[in-house]
């Protein structure tokens, strides 16, 4: 490596085209001014002395080196650790995959993302990933009637915590497949009742600017933000999360006017700490798989939804048959630790709620009910202990077997 000055200099803060870096960490980009997410190298004087503690970054923009004093950043009240604070921000992770047509209200559909609309009556359309759009799709089939709707992203307390009485800013990228959407909103909401134990339905009257039920309290206005058919980037920032005794947080991103027939497309949302909308910076797929599981885990394949005739991927057992009923223990461990401890659902092969099958296939008449006595064994956020009555006691097939599927939830 050939250097252009001396060495033992690292930075000549006069001399601008001394670009001599040594024995310090590998400089690394930002994409603005504001975006202080990456790490900084320690200024230095003529003499190679460290001074001012200065900080150098490159800008991609300008093409050339910023020197910043680093006194004048409060990097640890900006708290750049929070650059992310939603989960599935495309919606690409579909544990909970629901059949079409399937517009249910205040329900969850892609991972950590909930459907909200005003018109019961709209039901003919699907919450999905669209690979091709890599986004988040509201599919709406509705030719004559009309709705308002949106999606909720709901942030637990130990994550929301870190934003009260500080500075939020969020963005996203919005298209439509036609022009019956114009506009789109979006608003930081806040909770001030008990952590982590919230209303989910956050509309009470349905508008434009939709009025809020008891607890729930906009952080910012919301104004229409143009949508057209090519994804536009809505940036929202320098929001006071300033709501008192805030426990809670939630991103609402909805549709002001009433629609039908329409497709919109949501992706690459992102909420941060600061007065600025950070650049978008994508996790890792099994980071993000990751984190859905911490809410949601079921034996079902991803984009199998629960209740669903399958014998692929159950819990199986033996049991020990007696007379009349037959017994089973299954020690369940889950594959990766839950927010709590989760509601807990048992499904046999044919699909069919609080039952175990009897037999490794789909026939409904091989599913057994649980009976009232079945326990659930110390549940934790990392497993359970299942025990299980059934009669009658004796398979009818598969010698000693029996098999269910089951899901785990402790989603808000």
């Amino acid at each position: 490596m050939a250097f252009e000055t001396d060495p033992s200099r690292v930075w000549d803060r006069n001399t601008p085209n001394d670009g001599v870096l040594i024995n310090t960490e590998v400089l690394r980009q930002y994409a603005n001014d504001n975006d202080l997410n990456d790490r900084s190298l320690p200024g230095y004087d003529d003499a190679g002395t460290p001074t001012n503690f200065d900080i150098l970054l490159w800008n991609i923009a300008a093409g050339q080196y910023k020197r910043t004093d680093i006194n004048a950043i409060d990097l640890f009240s900006r708290k750049d650790f929070l650059r992310q604070s939603i989960l599935n921000p495309s919606g690409r992770i579909n544990q909970r995959a629901k059949a079409s047509p399937n517009l249910i209200d205040d329900t969850y559909f892609n991972d950590h993302w909930t459907l909200l609309k005003e018109n019961a009556s709209v039901t003919d359309g699907i919450v999905e990933y669209s690979a091709s759009d890599d986004a988040i799709k509201v599919q709406i089939n509705e030719p004559t009637l009309t709705t308002r709707f949106g999606l909720i992203h709901f942030i637990e307390n130990r994550v929301a915590a870190q934003y009260v009485g500080q500075k939020a800013s969020l963005s996203f990228q919005v298209r439509s497949n036609n022009s019956n959407i114009a506009n789109i909103r979006a608003a930081v909401l806040s909770w001030d009742s008990v952590a982590d134990v919230i209303t989910s339905d956050v509309v009470d009257v349905w508008g434009a600017a939709p009025t809020l039920v008891t607890n729930w309290t906009f952080e910012n206005t919301a104004v229409n933000q143009s949508v057209t058919t090519g994804f536009t980037t809505i940036t929202i920032p320098d929001i006071d999360i300033d709501t008192a005794n805030t426990t809670n947080l939630a991103l609402f991103i909805w549709v002001p006017d009433l629609v039908n027939n329409t497709n919109l497309f949501i992706k690459d949302v992102q909420l941060n700490l600061g007065v600025e909308a950070l650049t978008f910076g994508a996790r890792h797929p099994l980071i993000e798989q990751l984190f859905a599981l911490r809410y949601y885990q079921t034996t079902y394949k991803e984009g199998v939804e629960a209740g669903t005739a399958t014998t692929e991927g159950p819990v199986l057992f033996s049991t020990h048959d007696g007379d009349v009923a037959s017994f089973a223990y299954r020690d369940t461990r889950f594959q990766f630790p839950m927010r709590t401890t989760p509601v807990i659902r048992f499904f046999g092969l044919g699909g069919t709620q609080s039952t175990v099958s009897n037999d490794l296939n789909v026939a409904t008449a091989n599913e057994k009910s649980v009976n009232s006595g079945t326990v659930l064994g110390q549940p934790t956020e990392k497993g359970f202990l299942s025990e299980f009555s059934i009669t009658p006691g004796a398979p009818t097939g598969t010698n000693g077997i029996r098999a269910f599927h089951y899901d785990a939830d402790t989603a808000l």
